[in-house]
């Protein structure tokens, strides 16, 4: 049998809202499965209203549970504005939510200080990929030393590694296959990393297989 296989964002040009509609035609043609740079990720579909037009308009995001909440980050890549949806939500918090086995109504809640925190660092251990957005945020540069920049960004074209942080501060980058059965998560550090840091590393890359229900190899390079 063939299977198609979603062409990633770059294949549209720089047309996101083509791209996104390509997303959301593929999550409901296959109860929630899509392939492409969102395989195997966790993704709902949020339908916003437009914060100026009152257009409703359907989002592909990915999430996490805390308790029965759906928890979303409000990313753009590495941009440092917030993407169309999270302005329509803040101007109108009703918000259409799709789910692979279920469609329902919600609200949505902003949360701030604490709060906010402990959401965004239980999503970023579980998908990581959110540390590298936040080094890409003018106002979070702090944590990218400009000799780290260099291996974050090696062609400084704003296409980034996915980074590995430790206390708040760009430690290395890592990279992640799934072969057989399993995911392969290979760190590399800038310099390199203590025991104690392999360590933490380790409890993040179980983390990561768990969420994604397979078993773990982490290798060092």
């Amino acid at each position: 049998m063939f299977t198609a296989l979603m062409p990633n964002l770059e294949d549209f040009a720089g047309d996101f809202r083509a791209y996104n509609q390509a997303v959301v035609d593929e999550f409901r043609d296959n109860r929630g499965q899509v392939t492409g740079m969102f395989a195997g990720a966790p993704l709902v579909l949020l339908t916003t209203t437009g914060a100026k037009s009152g257009t409703r308009r359907t989002t592909p995001v990915v999430y996490t549970r805390d308790g029965d909440r759906l928890v979303v980050i409000a990313s753009k890549g590495c941009a440092p504005t917030h993407p169309d949806w999270y302005h329509n939500l803040v101007a109108h918090p009703e918000v259409t939510v799709e789910l692979p086995d279920e469609t329902y109504e919600a609200r949505a809640v902003v949360p701030s200080g604490e709060e906010r925190e402990r959401l965004y660092r239980a999503q970023a251990d579980l998908m990581p990929n959110f540390d590298e957005y936040l080094v890409g945020y003018r106002d979070r540069s702090a944590a990218a030393s400009k000799e780290s920049m260099g291996h974050v960004n090696p062609g400084a074209n704003g296409i980034f590694h996915a980074v590995v942080v430790i206390d708040g501060a760009v430690r290395g980058t890592w990279r992640r296959t799934f072969e057989k059965g399993r995911v392969v998560v290979s760190a590399t550090a800038i310099d390199a990393f203590t025991e104690r840091q392999r360590r933490g590393i380790a409890r993040a890359g179980a983390r990561y297989g768990s969420f994604h229900g397979m078993p773990v190899e982490l290798t060092f390079d």
